[in-house]
């Protein structure tokens, strides 16, 4: 509907004389040069990352760590279930259920290395939290691939529960999957 109601005052608005000064058209212009420049931005060269990965010993937890790409273009990824459009607008996304909520913001855009730059900014409540406390997640990754069967994920998180630092991996922390099929 508000498509519809966009479209009919953009119509209007071109057709009054007063158009080249409106705000209706600055917004337009704004618009089209932001699409311009996404679409300019897009390469086709992106690397492909679908596929299934694993890794014997990532992270602070030293555990085998698997992760499954099953869609990969230029604009949209999905890893392990979880759609990421790759703008470089923010994306939110919302969870309620009886044992946790959560808000999750998130942006992604290819780098010029043909790498998958993702920052995230986590915030989450749990019922079993102790005190009520909330706990803020930050985190930046970057997907490359090495070669056809082997991937590597870089990551540094910050952990806050309360405004406390509760977990800290600001060292880049580095994780090379094999591809499994």
């Amino acid at each position: 509907m508000y498509k519809k109601i966009f479209a009919a005052v953009c119509a209007v608005s071109m057709l009054s004389t007063a158009f080249a000064s409106s705000p209706v058209h600055d917004l337009m212009k704004h618009h089209m040069a932001i699409k311009q420049s996404t679409a300019a931005a897009k390469n086709d060269n992106h690397a492909n990352f679908s596929g299934t990965w694993r890794t014997d010993s990532c992270g602070p937890d030293q555990h085998t760590h698997s992760m499954d790409i099953s869609q990969n273009d230029s604009d949209h990824i999905i890893i392990n279930g979880n759609s990421v459009h790759i703008t470089p607008l923010l994306q939110s996304f919302a969870v309620n259920a009886p044992y946790a909520s959560s808000n999750e913001i998130v942006t992604a855009h290819w780098n010029s290395h043909r790498s998958l730059a993702v920052r995230t900014v986590l915030i989450s409540k749990f019922a079993d939290s102790h005190a009520g406390a909330v706990e803020v997640g930050i985190y930046k990754e970057t997907y490359s691939l090495i070669n056809s069967s082997q991937m590597k994920v870089e990551y540094q998180a910050v952990g806050l529960q309360d405004l406390s630092i509760a977990t800290s991996h600001v060292h880049p922390t580095t994780c090379i999957y094999s591809k499994v099929k």
